[in-house]
């Protein structure tokens, strides 16, 4: 078992060094820096700041019914500050962001180059299922998050992404309360872990079971799914 494990902690170290030797980066024009990956620039060479605001300034009437924010791709943060600026501006400053990102090189790079952000979670993991195993992104959907993609990442990353917005799991309830905290959220669920529902017969009908908040998560990831079609 130690011998196999030690092979797999050896994969992971070499896949880490590839992936981190795939990364350049470069300086704008207006002297910020930018990641190039696979040959990709993830912001824009010439103005990433300016290129960020633009992308958020899209969602503006979204930006202001929500608190909750899922962003897909990290990138190096220009587009994640500017929707926290933006935030600002409003006046609001109790929001929480969890950005999702597959490369893990990219996350060190970027934390090497830049200071913690605030009200923002990352979380990276080469496979979605890791994602959706984490109790904090699944409490985290229960607040129907606004979904935002980071458009060069989404382009890079495309079939991880659309995974991730697809994912599809164990319909059981117990499955479900094996990744969630014990809100009140949980406590719904657990009061039909044992009957013979499974999650697309609660999503269904949520009034008749009496589910409360429950049935925002199942709303969220029905709307997260919805996306992926239209991505």
């Amino acid at each position: 078992m130690e011998g196999a494990f030690s092979i797999l902690r050896m994969r992971q170290m070499l896949e880490t060094k590839r992936q981190s030797s795939q990364i350049e980066i470069k300086i704008s024009k207006n002297g910020h820096k930018v990641p190039l990956l696979k040959g990709i620039h993830l912001h824009s060479i010439y103005d990433p700041i300016k290129e960020a605001e633009a992308l958020i300034h899209r969602f503006d009437e979204s930006i202001k019914e929500k608190k909750y924010f899922l962003i897909l791709g990290l990138g190096f943060g220009y587009h994640i500050k500017a929707l926290i600026n933006k935030l600002h501006t409003m006046g609001d400053s109790d929001f929480k962001i969890i950005v999702i990102e597959p490369n893990k090189s990219l996350v060190d790079c970027f934390q090497d180059n830049f200071p913690a952000i605030e009200n923002v979670t990352i979380f990276q993991a080469e496979q979605v299922s890791e994602i959706y195993a984490q109790r904090k992104v699944v409490d985290f959907l229960c607040h129907l998050p606004l979904v935002l993609a980071h458009p060069a990442s989404l382009n890079l990353h495309d079939h991880y992404f659309k995974s991730f917005l697809s994912f599809s799991s164990d319909n059981s309830v117990g499955s479900v309360l094996s990744h969630m905290s014990k809100n009140e959220t949980y406590q719904a669920l657990q009061r039909i872990e044992n009957s013979d529902f499974d999650i697309a017969n609660i999503a269904s009908s949520p009034s008749k079971l009496e589910l409360g908040r429950s049935y925002f998560l199942l709303k969220a990831i029905d709307a997260m799914a919805s996306m992926c079609r239209e991505v």
